[in-house]
């Protein structure tokens, strides 16, 4: 018998959790097409996930921990965080495959779905949104710094508007399935990015 390395097998419950929900949402993601999809047993999956919450709670962490560290290595030491900006909407929404666009975030939906219902998923989800807010706020100061953002604009704000502008693309290209519609918006999101230039 094979030794299984316990990473590895956590991380295949994740991906197999974060594919069920963001296909079929939390609450209707059975454990039971988890654990055919990724071979292991219940007792395993409730080893590292000790209840079907636990396991989205940390599918909301790694995910949103993921992305939080994907941009902020972008951003770190970037003199204009707008073509950063508009940069990252060409290759995640624009450029995105269409079936993985149409397919949406699996964390947006699990937090539309959850955070009403559940202190856990809000809290998280505040947190961490918190967290990408503090690294896009920080790109665009520097930006205000070297002179390629305008002055007269909130750093906080148009983080919270760029991470709120990517939720909602994501999750109308999973509820309207219109790639094309997503891409015209997308489009039209990075020419607003031009206005905040000097």
């Amino acid at each position: 018998m094979v030794a299984r390395d316990p990473d590895i097998t956590r991380a295949r419950i994740l991906a197999a959790a974060r594919e069920h929900i963001g296909r079929e949402g939390f609450r209707a993601a059975s454990i039971r097409d988890i654990l055919v999809d990724t071979g292991v047993t219940k007792g395993a999956l409730y080893h590292y996930f000790p209840s079907k919450t636990a396991l989205g709670y940390a599918v909301v962490d790694e995910h949103l921990r993921g992305v939080i560290g994907e941009l902020a290595e972008r951003f770190k030491d970037v003199d204009d965080p707008l073509t950063c900006m508009q940069d990252l909407v060409r290759e995640k929404i624009v450029g995105a495959p269409a079936e993985r666009l149409l397919h949406g975030c699996p964390v947006v939906r699990l937090a539309d779905e959850m955070c009403v219902h559940d202190e856990g998923f809000k809290d998280r989800m505040n947190l961490l949104f918190g967290e990408l807010r503090d690294v896009l706020a920080d790109a665009i100061r520097e930006g205000q710094r070297t002179g390629t953002v305008r002055e007269d604009i909130s750093p906080e704000g148009i983080a919270m508007c760029f991470a709120s502008m990517r939720n909602g693309l994501l999750g109308m290209a999973a509820r309207t399935q219109d790639a094309a519609m997503v891409a015209l918006a997308a489009e039209s999101w990075i020419q607003m990015l031009d206005g905040l230039r000097p």
